[in-house]
């Protein structure tokens, strides 16, 4: 199985009020054999690897259930009580499991602009982003 990105946009309005960060809505579609995989259940973990801000444990990891068509929507996300730096910069690694077996391994950065998410498992497409306004 594989969990193919299909779409990512920011989200960060939908941040709570008060908090400053990011949120990217990434589209997965996880397939078998090129077949949709519906009611697969996915979590998520994620590993820290640069963190000047000491942000990273504020990261948001969520489960999710594919839709008849295997597709899923995952929220990386983060949101801190103190304002964020214009050199503001948080590199980690995503691990999704579907049903606990590994799906996608992505490296997800973010920076005062942008947050990308980059398939490390030779995925395609192997690299998303989307203009994100942290906030």
């Amino acid at each position: 199985m594989e969990a193919i990105i299909t779409f990512a946009m920011d989200e960060g309005s939908a941040l709570p009020h008060g908090t400053h960060g990011g949120r990217l809505h990434v589209r997965y579609r996880l397939l078998q054999a090129g077949r949709p995989v519906p009611s697969a259940t996915i979590t998520e973990s994620f590993t820290t690897l640069e963190d000047p801000y000491s942000v990273g444990s504020s990261i948001r990891q969520g489960s999710f259930s594919t839709d008849l068509h295997g597709n899923f929507d995952d929220y990386v996300a983060f949101a801190s009580r103190a304002a964020l730096p214009d050199d503001f910069r948080l590199v980690c690694d995503q691990e999704l499991l579907a049903n606990g077996a590994r799906v996608a391994l992505n490296r997800v950065v973010w920076s005062a602009t942008t947050v990308s998410v980059y398939a490390r498992d030779g995925r395609r497409p192997p690299a998303v982003s989307a203009a994100a306004r942290l906030r």
